[in-house]
């Protein structure tokens, strides 16, 4: 497979592996010009495990949050991220290296609350971009990509027993740079 095309008719949410935080409080982060609403404000950031962090802040959401999140850890960086994607109410999510940032507590209640299905997205389509070889049985369909410089070693990491018979492997050592 060197081609095709896909459509989505709606919105996309995207969580980005490098959060974009502007100097402004913690809700308007989330918002980002979208409209408030009081429950869905609530019920995000709850999602994210982003609820206590609000508590140690004096203001809770209407905290000010420094520029670039100076004052944020980079799990809470992260974790702001996806409340932006999730506020949208988007019909497709795409999660880039989001659990990269965030300890192994914070990461099991985000797959516990947002990643497995039926939860806060309920049954929207989410993409996970990540290096975390333990959630893919988690996943109903799966799409490993192999990014190395040569055919040999690449086909030694496709050949773990990760990959089920229904996923699809593409070697991309293998396929030409240049713009179709």
């Amino acid at each position: 497979m060197i081609g095709g095309h896909g459509r989505v008719c709606d919105n996309i949410g995207y969580a980005s592996q490098e959060p974009y935080i502007i100097n402004n409080t913690f809700r308007e982060n989330v918002l980002m010009g979208a409209e408030y609403g009081e429950e869905w404000m609530h019920q995000v950031p709850e999602a994210c495990a982003l609820s206590e962090d609000f508590k140690q802040f004096a203001a809770g959401d209407l905290s000010e949050i420094g520029h670039n999140g100076i004052n944020l850890s980079g799990g809470q960086k992260a974790r702001l991220e996806l409340a932006r994607a999730l506020y949208l109410k988007a019909d497709v999510y795409i999660f880039d290296d989001l659990l990269a940032a965030v300890d192994a507590r914070v990461e099991r209640l985000i797959v516990e609350r947002v990643l497995a299905s039926g939860d806060i997205i309920g049954d929207k389509t989410r993409i996970l971009v990540t290096h975390a070889e333990h959630l893919v049985p988690l996943s109903s369909s799966r799409l490993v990509l192999c990014l190395l410089s040569t055919q040999m070693s690449t086909s030694l990491i496709c050949r773990q027993k990760l990959l089920q018979p229904a996923t699809l492997t593409l070697n991309l050592a293998s396929l030409p740079l240049t713009p179709s």
